[in-house]
């Protein structure tokens, strides 16, 4: 299954923890899509993505500014758009949403990307396009991912702002914000094969035992990584940039990573500091799978 596809899958049925998510995550749709004014002191809400109106029915009736308003019906207009009919004074209250105390950024965000986001995996690496109509949306987007730390670079083209992330890591921190946890393990497995290959390539005369034992190792680095990020689990800044390193450069050596740190750490610094993250792990009942 293409990354693409399996993403969309989680995004529509992922789950829907509380209503002041679902309102957060409904407002990020609505206030994304196109909207023009109807009959019948209704709006029409405009996509040329099918699944996003899917999403928006599930989130609907779990969302209490929802209650005793009709949804209306799906309309399509053709050229690949599909409109939803939607009351006027609901539109409204839903936008309202975005000015709440209890405003969740992350599930706006949610909202946002099914509307204007992509995953894509061309043959050079994978990158994220996000796609913005309105200024004040794509600056709402990119102060929540400079608050998150991932990086994007942005442009206009088309009358539309563009974001794009090219870096791993700001990828996987993207969708693990956006509670995908099977496209972040998807990203994860295939950019270490990816750049495992790459290097075996490089290094066609390196001896294969060595390799088996550095992919073993990188393996087992990625899934101590994968566990403190499924447990949301804080930690010193030291010790998560060394987590963010070995996801972002699966298949480097401890002293590779110990160059691209800034400034720059020797080798056994950071085998000291992945031994104590093996040991906090642990602590928390972290057990590594069995090599076959």
């Amino acid at each position: 299954m293409k990354i693409s596809n399996r993403l969309w899958d989680e995004w529509l049925t992922g789950e829907i923890p509380d209503p002041v998510s679902a309102e957060s995550e409904l407002a990020g749709l609505v206030s994304s899509m196109g909207v023009r004014a109807a009959a019948d002191e209704k709006v029409l809400l405009s996509c040329g993505r099918f699944w996003t109106f899917r999403r928006v029915r599930r989130l609907w009736p779990k969302c209490p500014i929802c209650e005793g308003l009709p949804l209306g019906e799906q309309l399509c207009l053709g050229r690949g758009q599909v409109a939803l009919a939607l009351p006027t004074e609901g539109y409204r209250a839903i936008l309202a949403v975005q000015d709440r105390p209890e405003f969740l950024r992350w599930a706006w965000m949610r909202g946002v990307f099914g509307v204007c986001g992509g995953l894509y995996a061309p043959k050079s690496g994978y990158y994220c396009l996000m796609r913005l109509a309105q200024p004040v949306l794509a600056g709402r987007v990119m102060d929540s991912l400079a608050a998150a730390g991932i990086k994007a670079s942005s442009r206009v083209k088309g009358g539309r702002t563009e974001l794009i992330l090219r870096d791993l890591d700001g990828i996987i921190q993207l969708c693990h914000n956006l509670k995908l946890p099977q496209t972040v393990q998807v990203l994860q497995n295939r950019g270490l094969v990816r750049f495992l290959r790459d290097q075996a390539n490089r290094q066609a005369n390196c001896d294969e035992a060595n390799i088996r034992r550095s992919v073993a190792a990188a393996r087992r680095q990625v899934e101590l990584a994968r566990f403190f990020l499924d447990q949301e689990i804080d930690l010193p800044e030291a010790l998560s940039q060394v987590l963010r390193l070995r996801l972002s450069y699966p298949a480097a050596s401890l002293g590779e990573l110990g160059t691209l740190l800034d400034p720059q750490m020797s080798k056994s610094t950071i085998k000291y500091r992945w031994h104590r993250l093996q040991q906090l792990a642990e602590e928390r009942g972290f057990s590594p799978l069995e090599e076959a």
